[in-house]
């Protein structure tokens, strides 16, 4: 099989995503965000900057794709 004109014969393919992080996001890794579970063992995720700053949300909507605040927890 011939490669088509225009492309690479050998393309990098990127990084496999974890489920996980394909649903939650950066606040997965984020050092703001704290993992919280109900009584119904539902999870969300809080947002601590949420308590000094109002232009961020409690429990933001997910995947969060782009944050100004992110921060990524130290390992």
């Amino acid at each position: 099989m011939r490669p088509l004109p225009g492309y690479a014969v050998n393309m990098d393919k990127p990084a496999p995503v974890s489920r996980e992080r394909s649903r939650i996001g950066l606040c997965l890794e984020c050092r703001h965000s704290s993992r919280v579970t109900n009584d119904r063992d539902s999870v969300f995720y809080r947002c601590q900057l949420s308590d000094t700053d109002p232009g961020f949300a409690k429990y933001p909507r997910l995947p969060v794709l782009r944050c100004t605040g992110y921060s990524p927890a130290s390992k």
